[in-house]
């Protein structure tokens, strides 16, 4: 609007996407003032070209148009990354106390930090995480109540999830407590 607020309707369709994209850009569906949601567009040959000589990752620029003209564009430009699935390839060491805050390393490749990094043991979320190295994520174990084997799993976008193998299970094994008098 005129007056600097924001007007969700201003130049969206009925379904609430956005209208007047050019080729190479995106719709994208407004679900509230702040938040705006749209699929990334299929790679351009230059990325790909990039990623095929063996890139982690290529970031482009994303800018958003609230009105799909030419030349209106945020004044603030962020990096949008494209990488190849990463995946886990294992991890080490393989076992941890029920207590937990063990560090375990995961090794795979395609790690990079993101700022959206994450571990699982289960459905446990690690309670630290650290990038030690390109491929290097090391993870501390979260306590858990049982001795039992998880599988784990890692994000870097912090939405899609490394897929589990046999290479990436983790058994906890059960602690005594000793009295010390």
């Amino acid at each position: 609007k005129d007056d600097g607020t924001f007007d969700p309707d201003f130049r969206v369709g009925e379904e609430g996407e956005l209208i007047g994209v050019e080729a190479n850009e995106v719709s994208g569906v407004f679900v509230n003032s702040f938040t705006i949601i749209c699929v990334s567009p299929p790679l351009d040959t230059l990325v790909y070209d990039e990623l095929s000589k063996g890139a982690n990752f290529v970031p482009v620029p994303l800018q958003i148009s609230m009105n799909g003209l030419p030349m209106e564009y945020s004044d603030i430009t962020v990096d949008f990354v494209y990488s190849p699935p990463w995946e886990l390839s294992y991890i080490e060491p393989r076992n941890s106390p029920t207590i937990g805050g063990s560090m375990i390393t995961f090794f795979g490749p395609y790690f990079y930090d993101s700022g959206q990094i994450m571990c699982k043991f289960g459905d446990l979320f690690a309670t630290q995480v650290k990038i030690v190295g390109n491929g290097e994520v090391v993870c501390r174990t979260p306590s858990v109540d049982i001795h039992q084997k998880l599988n784990v799993s890692i994000t870097v976008d912090g939405t899609s999830w490394s897929d589990y193998t046999n290479t990436t299970v983790i058994e906890y094994f059960g602690v005594r407590n000793v009295l010390l008098f």
